[in-house]
């Protein structure tokens, strides 16, 4: 597991975004807000570690706050990813730009 600290662009302070990529899945848990700059620093912290967002099999979504789930839609189009997520948040989710 890898813990890797991102900008927040909608609070301040930094996020928490969890890469497991030593098993047969390449997983994240959240995704940070999905801003420019966090967008940009989320692929290249993944790059430090040999993944691209193309790679990521799973994202599992803690809870529905924009600066936890804000690039979850773009990851799984760029890379076919199955997003989870609580049933009480998949209503909040589904409609985050």
């Amino acid at each position: 597991m890898r813990r890797i600290l991102l900008s927040n662009s909608t609070f301040e302070g930094s996020n928490n975004v969890y890469l497991f990529a030593d098993g047969p899945e390449t997983v994240l848990v959240d995704t940070g807000d999905g801003e420019d700059g966090t967008r940009d620093e989320l692929r290249s912290r993944l790059g430090e570690y040999d993944v691209a967002v193309a790679d990521v099999d799973r994202v599992l979504l803690t809870h529905w706050h924009h600066d936890h789930v804000g690039m979850a839609a773009e990851i799984q189009a760029e890379s076919g990813a199955t997003v989870h997520v609580h049933a009480r948040d998949a209503d909040l989710v589904a409609g985050d730009p």
